[in-house]
């Protein structure tokens, strides 16, 4: 998200460039505007949690407050990156650095920066046009994965300077791996790419192994995406699109056990914020907003208070 789909399914900003991810055109989902979106996580040896996220801006204000912002739940949100500068455009995902140091993130490039606000490193994009979306660094900190909306291509993997990029798991998109590295999560067509009959379930890559493993079983023409995988590798979360349906956030243990439904109103970008407690997106008309709630269902409240 981690952590949008979304699967989409994208970015949910629908006033300027997005990574907005290609459906069938039948029974689409229902997808209102977002202002926060495709949150992560970062909490340090002191246990001191930190929130990256992105802002689609508020339309009082022409959308010039877009960009990458930083919280901490003590003081108020800072901007780290505003949209437009520097040519960046509408940021659509970030993770950070397992070292707490760095944010990867994605305007239909991949791009990297420091939580200082320096550094902004350029990193991959595609020449031929197709959007690189959801980077997440992996646990050692060598490694970033990220997706393109082009389906044959893929996931693709390189160095945290842009270097080595690869392609290594075709028709599969938002990308999480497991906190020891070994496994790698993400949602993939289990049909042909956006035909009328295609959806995603999801899956994951056992790298000692080196073998895939299909994780859910849901349902014809639902999009199943955005997995994150929790502090002990033990359970995933994931979001569901179903037709002319608002998203919900489920989770599964890590092979797959036990699907169950986490939101009952609305949920989308979920992303652990502890073992039991989760981050996510809940969509509302016209003002989507970050929530946490427990990964049974309970406790469910805002993070920002106005």
């Amino acid at each position: 998200m981690r952590k949008l789909i979304w699967l989409v399914m994208g970015v949910f900003i629908l006033s300027g460039p997005s990574c907005e991810k290609k459906l069938p055109v039948v029974n689409e989902p229902v997808i209102p505007y977002q202002k926060d979106h495709f949150p992560d996580v970062f909490t340090d040896s002191l246990g001191k949690i930190a929130i990256a996220y992105c802002y689609s801006g508020s339309t009082d204000s022409s959308f010039i407050d877009a960009g990458i912002y930083l919280y901490d739940f003590k003081t108020e949100p800072k901007l780290l990156l505003r949209a437009g500068v520097a040519g960046i455009g509408f940021p659509g995902s970030v993770s950070f650095s397992p070292d707490g140091n760095w944010i990867a993130f994605s305007d239909q490039r991949i791009w990297k920066i420091k939580l200082n606000g320096d550094s902004l490193s350029f990193l991959a994009a595609d020449k031929a046009g197709s959007y690189y979306c959801f980077p997440d660094w992996s646990p050692d900190g060598k490694k970033i994965v990220f997706d393109s909306d082009d389906g044959s291509k893929g996931i693709g993997i390189m160095d945290p300077d842009g270097k080595n990029l690869q392609w290594i798991i075709n028709w599969a998109r938002d990308p999480a791996w497991s906190p020891d590295g070994n496994r790698l999560y993400y949602s993939k067509y289990t049909t042909q790419y956006q035909t009328d009959t295609s959806y995603m379930e999801i899956y994951c890559y056992d790298f000692s192994t080196q073998k895939e493993k299909r994780l859910t079983y849901l349902y014809l023409d639902t999009y199943t995406s955005e997995p994150s995988v929790s502090p002990s590798g033990e359970k995933v979360v994931f979001t569901i699109l179903k037709p002319r349906e608002l998203p919900q956030v489920w989770n599964i243990g890590k092979d797959g056990e036990n699907p169950r439904q986490v939101t009952s109103q609305s949920g989308c970008n979920p992303v652990f914020i502890s073992g039991e407690e989760i981050l996510y997106v809940k969509v509302t008309w016209g003002d989507g907003k970050m929530w946490t709630i427990g990964i049974d269902g309970q406790n469910d409240k805002p993070v920002f208070n106005k």
